[in-house]
């Protein structure tokens, strides 16, 4: 308060005479009153005094992290100038409506979900999809799982979520008939760390899937069909002029002919076995049986495939282990089945490399084996072989192909009572074969 202190006498004298000077009535001894009060605002304001009873003991020390006054106060300022915080324009919900979102997102759902306990199979939780099942089977509000299913599955889907909890997996996948409907069930366990396990299973009527492919299998075979007779007719007319029948043919004519002559080759192998496999899918597939040795079988097969191989570099040997062959079959079903394995085995083999045909002993059938040494099958590809349309990658970048052969074979070879499966080795090859049961002697029989 030095400021305060070193005023004089004669100066406060000064100050109140200048203040009878001023534009507003103050006379000198208001002046000076006021001059006081002025003093004892600035003491306040520069040293400010404690308003604590000395009796309350001693003060306690200010925490360095808190801001004083004018921190404070520098912070509402740095807020009001700063910008403004952005709002979120979706907050994150709380937990409350997080279970409240959840449940009315599986509620509107098509599928039936279900959770409940992997113990007892109560079910604690069922949208309204589900619910409306229940009710229409006429369970009670908190029915056990099982009671859901049809009869004939319940003890294949308990056992299947008994062994989910002892596996590694967490989910697995059934197709099953619900009341007349095809229905496909996905069963999921729901493992939570320090938390009960619980099962989630959701219901999805397939029968619009069902119509959908069966209506676009329907379109295929229509087409098919309908492009079978033309690509007849354009095959035959392409074979008379390259007969030179028609006129002799230039070098370039006669090459560009046989491009055309193996592209209708091809369309029509591939119309063909669109519509075998949609007959077999059908269960039209006609089998007309006769004896059949299949020795003669293996060694008229190489020689048809003999002009494809050599475009390959590759040669076709038929080794008979067995001296009595004949089987009951149809002979140019089973030679399709021989022409697919072929073609397979020649497309994954290497120039100067061979393809073995070899028929031996199984048991009570014969085996059909034509083994390469090719690459083999990659192990993520080999649930998928018989599967239509599927290819291995050596097969789509050598040659094209329709990936419909292994599904027809495999057809054919059922429908003959048979078997079909191969064995593989990566880097070494891989063998196809198929059994048929052995053709029983009329002695055998009536014995």
């Amino acid at each position: 308060m030095a400021f305060v202190e070193s005023l004089s006498v004669e100066k406060l004298y000064g100050m109140v005479s200048a203040s009878s000077t001023l534009p507003i009535n103050i006379t000198p001894a208001n002046g000076l009153l006021l001059l006081f009060v002025a003093i004892f605002s600035v003491r306040a304001f520069v040293q400010p005094r404690s308003f604590v009873h000395p009796d309350a003991g001693p003060k306690p020390a200010a925490d360095p992290k808190r801001p004083t006054g004018l921190g404070r106060l520098r912070n509402t300022v740095r807020m009001l100038a700063g910008p403004a915080p952005v709002a979120q324009e979706n907050p994150r919900p709380t937990a409350p409506q997080s279970t409240k979102l959840l449940q009315g997102a599986f509620t509107a759902l098509l599928d039936e979900v279900y959770v409940f306990d992997p113990d007892s199979f109560e079910v604690s939780f069922m949208n309204a999809k589900a619910e409306k099942r229940a009710a229409m089977a006429k369970l009670s509000k908190r029915p056990r799982f099982p009671e859901i299913l049809p009869q004939k599955n319940r003890q294949v889907i308990l056992e299947a979520a008994r062994n989910l909890r002892r596996s590694s997996l967490d989910s697995i996948v059934f197709e099953l008939m619900a009341a007349d409907v095809p229905t496909e069930l996905t069963l999921k366990l729901i493992r939570e760390d320090g938390e009960d396990e619980y099962f989630m299973a959701i219901l999805r009527d397939l029968s619009a899937r069902a119509e959908e492919a069966q209506a676009q299998a329907d379109y295929v075979a229509t087409l098919s069909h309908e492009m079978r007779t033309p690509l007849t007719s354009i095959k035959g007319a392409v074979e008379l002029i390259a007969s030179g029948k028609m006129g002799e043919l230039s070098g370039g004519a006669a090459a560009t002919l046989g491009v055309a002559q193996r592209n209708v080759d091809r369309l029509l192998r591939l119309t063909n076995d669109i519509l075998d496999l949609e007959k077999m899918d059908a269960g039209k597939l006609r089998c007309d049986l006769d004896r059949l040795d299949l020795g003669d079988l293996a060694r008229e097969a190489a020689q048809d495939i003999l002009g494809y191989a050599r475009q390959f570099d590759v040669s076709v040997r038929v080794v008979q282990k067995v001296n009595d062959s004949v089987v009951q079959a149809d002979r140019a079903r089973l030679m399709q089945v021989m022409a697919n394995l072929l073609s397979n085995a020649i497309k994954f083999s290497s120039p100067d490399q061979e393809v073995l045909i070899s028929i031996e002993d199984a048991g009570t059938d014969l085996r059909v084996s034509v083994v390469d040494s090719g690459p083999g099958i990659p192990e993520a590809n080999r649930h998928d072989v018989f599967e239509p349309y599927l290819q291995g990658p050596q097969v789509q970048r050598k040659v094209a192909s329709t990936g419909l052969g292994l599904s027809i074979a495999k057809r054919i070879v059922e429908a003959h009572s048979g078997s079909i499966g191969f064995e593989t080795t990566l880097g070494e090859g891989t063998a196809f074969f198929f059994e048929l049961p052995k053709l029983v002697q009329e002695s055998e029989a009536a014995a």
